[in-house]
């Protein structure tokens, strides 16, 4: 043995399907993952240490170009150090942060009556515990009121309560409706075997849609009660994983809000296939009215803004890129209003693209700290009138045109509180808040 160094690869794992010529979308997804130990290599990382001739060699084996190829001086995988956290050594770890038990679900045993009693009421995650909606599924999925469940499900993991409160539910005979997009990218395989034990219990599982991603965050459950048929719903931020509910940031919210439900049954409905798009009452889902909603919303608050009562727009998210979004934020700027906005990862918008002025209406603060920022917080002044919404969708292309996404309103003045303190903690946080100066300068 010459010479020992490591090297790791990365491959083109974009599975484009052309959904609209083929036939069984499941089938082609398990094809296209049988074959993806031939996919393209298009990142090359090795030891910087590694000599030329092996690194020549192992370039011309794997067919990489040089721009294409990374000299590390260190790991090459910093995720193989998540292993390192099971080490005995406490005096190392973070101090535990278990999540508290929701107020709103306290003394009662059933999520139902929680629900008719304190909502709509929300759950943060993972300051809160996931149980909650954990507690809704399995209850429904053993009430004999309850005559339908439906979810959209997008990352669960695996070994997930959800799934097996969905799939008991199926075998005790209820009509179970599930949208399990399997086009969620690194997770296609999980999917699609949780997809299969699904519709083998009987439930209806809906593979994907073509041309679109389903990323909206929804339950709808219908139950019989003495006054009649009451829907009950939970919209969220995040995904239904059990897991990740301990490690992201998210909001959700519980509801039997009538106008809210039938939006959502609405929503079921196209996505299964049954219906075209509805007048929405209150939800804004893409690719429908999402873009033209927010475009409408910032062109509103430029249209009401003066020096002297100047508009205002929040806006948290894990990314805002979308052009033509950013384009209606700069004129914002430019007609008094302030910006304030928490984007944790991209942002596209560079403060010292506006004049001085304009500028210092502008504010992005990026937060990356022990739980991962993911929930998507949007507040508009609208004249002393505000409008808060929650919802699964970034500012970003494929969000808004390319995925089902969901935004919902906010209206209870309690619950709008809660997430003002959210926003006012996140914009003043002088400890893991970065302050976005101009591009890629914090």
């Amino acid at each position: 043995i010459l010479e020992c160094a490591p090297f790791r690869i990365t491959r083109d794992m974009d599975l484009s399907i052309d959904e609209d010529s083929i036939s069984d979308l499941l089938t082609e997804m398990q094809i296209a993952l049988q074959k993806k130990k031939d996919r393209r290599v298009i990142r090359l990382e090795l030891d910087a240490r590694m000599s030329d001739a092996s690194r020549k060699w192992l370039m011309e084996r794997l067919a990489v170009p040089a721009e294409s190829v990374f000299p590390i001086s260190g790991m090459l995988n910093l995720k193989s150090l998540f292993e390192t956290t099971s080490v005995p050594h406490p005096e190392l770890k973070n101090e535990p942060l278990p999540p508290l038990p929701s107020i709103a679900c306290a003394g009662t045993s059933s999520m139902f009556a929680a629900i008719r009693k304190n909502g709509p009421f929300l759950l943060h995650l993972p300051y809160e515990s996931f149980d909650p909606v954990v507690r809704l599924l399995e209850e429904a999925a053993d009430d004999p009121d309850v005559l339908a469940i439906k979810q959209t499900l997008y990352r669960v993991g695996s070994n997930s309560p959800i799934v097996s409160a969905l799939i008991r539910a199926a075998r005790q005979g209820k009509q179970v409706t599930v949208l399990f997009e399997i086009k969620a990218r690194f997770d296609e395989a999980n999917n699609i075997q949780r997809a299969h034990e699904l519709a083998e219990a009987g439930a209806h599982v809906v593979y994907g849609i073509a041309g679109l991603k389903v990323h909206c965050k929804a339950l709808l459950i219908v139950r019989k009660e003495k006054a009649g048929i009451r829907r009950y719903v939970h919209l969220g931020t995040g995904n239904y994983n059990a897991s990740t509910a301990k490690q992201y940031t998210d909001i959700g919210c519980f509801s039997d809000d009538r106008l809210l439900a039938e939006d959502v049954s609405g929503l079921f409905n196209v996505i299964t296939g049954f219906s075209n798009p509805p007048p929405w009452n209150k939800l804004v889902v893409a690719p429908f009215n999402m873009k033209d909603s927010l475009i409408y919303w910032i062109d509103r608050e430029a249209r009401l803004s003066s020096e002297e009562n100047p508009g205002h727009i929040v806006i948290k998210a894990n990314a805002a890129i979308d052009y033509e979004v950013l384009e209606r934020l700069y004129a914002a700027a430019e007609h008094n209003v302030k910006i304030d906005m928490i984007i944790r990862g991209i942002c596209g918008l560079n403060p010292k693209c506006l004049s001085p002025k304009a500028a210092a209406n502008l504010r992005i603060v990026s937060i990356v700290d022990r739980f991962l920022e993911h929930a998507r917080i949007y507040r508009f002044r609208n004249n002393g009138t505000p409008e808060y919404y929650l919802g699964s969708a970034d500012v970003m292309p494929r969000n808004l045109r390319r995925r089902i996404e969901l935004l919902f309103p906010v209206e209870d003045a309690e619950l709008r509180k809660e997430l003002d303190m959210i926003i006012d903690m996140q914009l003043g946080d002088k400890r893991k808040g970065r302050l976005l100066l101009g591009a890629n300068e914090y």
